[in-house]
């Protein structure tokens, strides 16, 4: 297995189980690599002017624009981008991952991945992402992609592998301009991967490898509640979410107008408020009680959600018109 490149993020390479986060030999552990005060993952997340909103009201500071971002462990991790207008677009490239913590300054882990492939766990455990640069080369020079898992609680890489994406025996370049290598989907206990002729499901905690076979795999963006008991119908200006038995739940919107778009967790759906003043906000509504919240502080913003979160990742609020 070739080691994985993070640069002073591993102390030890290319072994399931190695440590992360552990700098150059005999320094401490870095602040990412091992958590210790995890952070809310849940409900709603979102980024605005470099600053990540946590569902309990912590902010954390990133420094700028960001092709991708997820929270996991202690805080946010993150792909920096140049601009942002290149951060309103999709970013295939890899780049280097910063961590922040709230209340502390952005730091490089040393880790490079494809922006597009970062991802974390639902419940901030598990790091998972695509490296592109650093594996065994075929004759014509491209590396072989390589699928990493980070343990942030146990603070160990659980894998790192290329099964199902190539072999240097292939022309990797002509391979993977056919064949569209991702990550789909990440729950509390697996990742979803698009590999060269399937799709593999990833045991998170022991990095074993399956094919995914007739598995329903999780849709970001999807109607559907990830647990199937909820669906939103969008309805003219006003969504609505029914259960099974087509039943509309209550909803308590405080504005006139609103949509509802993906799905946070099984109870919260996640949409657009928009005021009598024609302003927007972000949206989110509970079930079963119905109980809806906006977060004003995000009227009129340019709001990016965390990478993996539901399809559209980038959506421009209305502020006040006037």
């Amino acid at each position: 297995m070739a080691a994985v490149v993070l640069s002073v993020a591993l102390a030890a390479c290319g072994e399931d189980g190695s440590s992360v986060g552990t700098g150059e030999p005999g320094n401490e552990p870095s602040a990412w690599g091992t958590s210790q005060d995890p952070v809310a993952t849940a409900p709603l997340v979102w980024e605005s002017d470099g600053v990540v909103h946590l569902s309990d009201g912590t902010e954390v500071e990133l420094g700028g624009p960001t092709s991708s971002y997820v929270v996991a462990g202690d805080g946010v991790f993150f792909v920096p981008s140049a601009s942002e207008d290149a951060a309103a677009a999709e970013d295939v490239a890899s780049g280097e991952v910063h961590f922040a913590a709230p209340g502390g300054e952005a730091t490089d882990t040393g880790l490079r991945l494809r922006a597009d492939t970062l991802r974390a766990s639902t419940d901030g455990r598990y790091l998972v992402g695509i490296d592109v640069e650093s594996g065994d080369e075929d004759e014509y020079g491209t590396p072989v992609a390589e699928l990493v898992v980070l343990d942030l609680r146990e603070g160990v890489e659980v894998a790192q592998t290329s099964q199902g994406l190539g072999d240097t025996g292939d022309d990797l370049a002509d391979l993977y301009e056919d064949a569209e290598i991702g990550v789909v989907a990440v729950t509390d206990d697996t990742a979803y991967v698009d590999a060269v002729d399937t799709t593999l499901a990833v045991d998170l905690a022991g990095g074993g490898t399956t094919d995914a076979g007739d598995v329903s795999v999780p849709v970001p963006g999807a109607p559907e509640s990830p647990d199937g008991a909820w669906t939103i119908r969008q309805d003219g200006d006003r969504a609505a979410v029914l259960g099974k038995d087509g039943t509309a739940v209550r909803l308590d919107v405080p504005t006139p107008r609103w949509t509802l778009d993906w799905w946070a967790d099984a109870e919260t759906a996640v949409g657009v408020a928009v005021a009598d003043d024609g302003s927007s906000a972000l949206l989110t509504c509970r079930v079963p009680d119905g109980a809806c919240e906006v977060p004003e502080e995000s009227t009129g913003a340019v709001v990016r959600f965390a990478t993996g979160a539901t399809d559209q990742l980038v959506v421009r609020l209305l502020g006040v018109e006037g």
